[in-house]
């Protein structure tokens, strides 16, 4: 056995009966390993919690609530943001930037989603949204209200827009002053107003937008954001990046202050309880001043690295604040304070939207799951995640905050455990995560997109590395690697070993499906099949479906499946020719019939008569039953019977989920990975038959 049979022995007595103790348990109680929360034909985010919030906004009539715009969609807290649940109905997945709510009736509120996704306003406080009509085909990145007579200010392509009666009508703000990209109202003066322009100039109002006059700023000045000081209206805050101007008397003055921790990305916010306290987060943390920006302390949650994105402090209470924020660790969420900010305790219970790369099971033990994460921006890594209970809690692996967010564990070893990590490195463990070592960082700033370990040789596997998409093999456990060569040269964009085969390695490209027959050493086309049928335009039409990914039936080596942008493949003959089924699945082609489904698409299918969208993006064969395949697609999740032959939407009728990476772990269970809704879990269930309608007989004719 070598070195890997040894690797049995690294095991440490704890963890060897902590897994017994776990198999003993589930042993008793004569249960499967299921997701706890997992819901019946419905995916269930069962964390890890917390992830990116990227607006905070609290209720202005209870200090309990608060709401939370994140890259799933809204959250909502009723105890001080200690617990979560998501408030996302009709909005779904879409990132939202922010939220208002009218301080006078708070069941109305306005939320404000990335791109072309446009506003959505609720009317019972947060339970539903629906798409607002000023909203339709406009590209509005900035929303805010002001004043207790909630004046809600839009900017779409630089022309700023304000309604003064709950949204229901909008009238054009500052025509003809130029291009903006900020405009605020005073909270307590409505008729005061500032504008920063395109062009770097700001621009004044006293009288509700009628009339505007130039605001000298600072040489070399250039604001990112203005800030009305809510205690006094002559009080106004331009911070840019690494500077703070402010003039005490509407723009007549400024006061120039350097402040190193003011960043271009970060906000700066004024406390409405506290005359000249604002705070501000930026390159080095959160900071706060007491004497308007004179001077500065560094402020939050205790971090070495602590990136913020939002703040709030409740209306009704000063001393309880919300904050949104990445402390480098698994702190990563929303923090609370209710003393002002003495103490700031995590609380992201029930916030699952981090965005998860790759999942793994345990095939030895199958309630242990792997999560690798997705680093969010240069200020945050990813992580890896592990749960001894089938998702129902998570821990953070030692030394793994920047590791992620490909993971793959050895079948034949299922204590070894390779990941992604920065700078192009492969790092590694032989406990089952416990600890961790690098064992490869030669690949330059080519970045892995790919990990893939070989299920019949301990120690090999394949990476995909780069904007060039190359393939690498390494032998000895990721120590070495030798570069694979495709012909001519070609892309990879995924890689997948056959379970049941030895030394059989498929590869994706742009050219096609590639396969080996002797662990990468030479390669032939496996696209048989696959070609996009007629003739388009060479520049732009491929020559075969792209293939997203590859499952394979454990009961048959022969069986396989490919999910590709025009609906589901299947193959016989072990990949060597395909077929298409794709009945009673969404596929949305330009050639074929368009349902009103396809225009929630986001890619507009204008290119030419052979485009195709929505096909799956992750395929799973059922190990328990190997005639049933499920598949994942923007539109929701398919169950195929007959091996594929016609398929069925399982959770319709409830919010789509997007899964791009499927499990199906047995017992009618699947895992997917989501890069928005950390795990999910879904149970699936049958629907009960159908009873035969019973055929009524004619009475027979009376006889006279």
């Amino acid at each position: 056995m070598g070195w890997q049979g040894g690797l049995m022995s690294m095991w440490s007595i704890s963890e060897r009966w902590g897994l017994f103790l776990v198999a003993l348990v589930v042993w008793s109680a004569g249960v499967s390993f299921r997701p706890a929360t997992a819901g019946e034909n419905t995916w269930t985010s069962t964390g890890p919690a917390g992830g990116q919030v990227r607006s905070l906004t609290a209720h202005p009539w209870d200090s309990s609530t608060v709401f939370a715009g994140t890259i799933d969609g809204v959250y909502m807290s009723g105890d001080e943001g200690r617990t979560w649940q998501r408030s996302s109905r009709g909005i779904g997945s879409r990132t939202v930037w922010s939220i208002v709510i009218d301080p006078e009736n708070p069941d109305l509120m306005v939320a404000l989603t990335w791109g072309w996704g446009g506003l959505f306003w609720s009317h019972d406080g947060g339970d539903t949204w629906v798409p607002h009509p000023f909203g339709k085909n406009r590209d509005i990145r900035y929303l805010e209200s002001y004043g207790p007579g909630f004046i809600v200010v839009v900017i779409d392509k630089g022309r700023a827009w304000s309604s003064r009666d709950g949204c229901a009508t909008w009238n054009r703000v500052a025509y003809g002053v130029g291009e903006m990209f900020d405009l605020v109202i005073h909270p307590e003066r409505p008729q005061r107003m500032v504008a920063l322009l395109e062009s770097g100039g700001a621009v004044v109002s006293d009288n509700g937008g009628s009339a505007w006059r130039e605001c000298p700023l600072p040489n070399g000045h250039e604001p990112t954001q203005a800030v009305f000081d809510p205690h006094d209206p002559d009080i106004v805050y331009l911070p840019a990046d690494g500077f703070l101007a402010r003039t005490d008397d509407w723009c007549d003055s400024w006061q120039v202050v350097e402040h190193s921790g003011l960043s271009r990305s970060g906000f700066f916010e004024a406390d409405p309880h506290r005359n000249g306290t604002v705070y501000a987060t930026g390159r080095e943390g959160l900071w706060r001043s007491l004497n308007g920006g004179g001077t500065w302390h560094q402020f939050g949650p205790e971090s070495e690295s602590l990136w913020s994105s939002a703040i709030s402090i409740s209306p009704v209470n000063g001393d309880v604040m919300f904050l949104a924020a990445d402390a480098g660790d698994e702190r990563r969420g929303v923090f609370r304070s209710d003393n002002g900010g003495g103490t700031w305790p995590i609380s992201s219970t029930g916030l699952n939207i981090r965005g998860i790369g790759t999942i793994d099971v345990d095939p030895s033990y199958p309630s242990i799951i792997y999560a690798g994460t997705r680093a969010y921006s240069k200020y945050s890594g990813g992580g890896i995640f592990k749960s001894f209970d089938s998702g129902g809690a998570w821990i953070l692996l030692k030394d793994t905050e920047d590791a992620g967010p490909i993971i793959a564990l050895d079948p034949q070893m299922p204590s070894v455990l390779y990941a992604s990590a920065p700078e192009s490195a492969i790092v590694k463990s032989t406990d089952r995560g416990e600890t961790w070592f690098e064992v490869w960082q030669g690949f330059g700033d080519d970045r892995i997109e790919a990990l893939e370990t070989d299920p019949h040789r301990s120690g090999t596997l394949f990476a995909v590395v780069g904007r060039h998409q190359t393939l690498h093999r390494s032998v000895d456990g990721g120590v070495s690697w030798t570069r694979l060569s495709l012909p001519e040269d070609q892309d990879v964009m995924g890689v997948y070993c056959h379970p049941r085969r030895a030394g059989v390695v498929f590869a994706v490209t742009y050219d096609g499906l590639n396969v080996s027959t002797d662990w990468g050493e030479s390669w032939s086309q496996s696209s048989i099949g696959l070609e996009v049928p007629g003739s388009c335009f060479p520049w732009w039409c491929p020559p075969y479906y792209h293939v997203q990914d590859l499952a394979f039936d454990p009961s048959d080596p022969d069986m396989m499946y490919a999910a590709t942008d025009a609906g589901p493949f299947r193959s016989t003959d072990g990949g060597s020719s395909w077929e298409l089924f794709q009945e009673g699945m969404l596929i949305c082609c330009e050639y074929g019939p368009w349902s009103e489904e396809c225009h929630d698409l986001t890619k507009a299918a204008s290119s030419g008569p052979l485009r195709c969208e929505g096909g799956p993006l992750s395929m799973a064969v059922d190990p328990d039953r190997p005639h049933i395949v499920y598949a994942t697609t923007v539109f929701g999740t398919y169950r195929g019977r007959g091996r594929g032959v016609s398929w069925e939407r399982i959770d319709r009728g409830v919010e789509t989920r997007v899964v791009h990476d499927l499990i199906a772990v047995g017992d009618r269970e699947l895992l997917g990975a989501s890069s928005t809704s950390s795990v999910l879990s879904l149970e699936v269930v049958d629907p009960p038959p159908r009873r035969p309608a019973l055929r009524r007989l004619r009475p027979s004719p009376r006889r006279r």
